[in-house]
């Protein structure tokens, strides 16, 4: 509500203050980070997107329209020796749920953590969910991290046709993660 005493001066003053704090308080929920896993991991959320409850898994998110979503899991390592092989692992478990179309090159990265850089390893999937009457097409961003005491996966997915918007949110949220403990 914007105050009718004082002079034009005091009114203005009231109505920037106003507009800015509006402003300051959509940034913050822009830049709402949650941390999770025990507080070893946090992400900054994009606009939209909230916290759920999903068993199975240290973190999970969603967008408001409910076509995509964000988990946090421990990476099951299985005896592999590398980043590429548990990798490889986590994409033989996706084939066996569902219908894999297209598995993009693997791509290594850094994780931030609380003293140094964790060692990561990206992929995507494009594929498909069984459904009926028609299969429901999806794309897949798979994220496995190394904390050194610990194996992390993000898994990142939205509906397909992928709108540019959403891409770059999912995007922006992964490269927002950080490593705490």
């Amino acid at each position: 509500m914007i105050s009718t005493m004082g002079n034009g001066f005091f009114r203005t003053v009231v109505v920037v203050l106003g507009v800015w704090t509006a402003a300051a308080s959509a940034q913050a929920q822009r830049n709402k980070r949650f941390a999770f896993a025990d507080g070893k991991i946090s992400m900054e959320l994009a606009d939209g997107w909230k916290k759920i409850e999903r068993e199975g898994t240290l973190g999970a998110f969603e967008s408001s329209d409910q076509k995509s979503s964000m988990f946090f899991t421990i990476a099951a390592a299985a005896g592999a020796s590398g980043m590429p092989e548990i990798l490889e692992g986590a994409l033989d478990n996706f084939e066996q749920a569902f219908i894999v179309k297209k598995t993009g090159d693997f791509k290594s990265g850094q994780i931030q953590g609380p003293n140094k850089k964790w060692t990561a390893i990206f992929t995507t999937l494009e594929l498909e969910m069984e459904a009926k009457p028609h299969n429901v097409p999806f794309r897949f961003y798979i994220t496995i991290f190394d904390t050194g005491s610990a194996l992390y996966m993000i898994q990142g997915s939205t509906m397909m046709p992928v709108r540019d918007v959403r891409e770059k949110e999912i995007f922006r949220m992964i490269r927002s993660v950080i490593a705490t403990k």
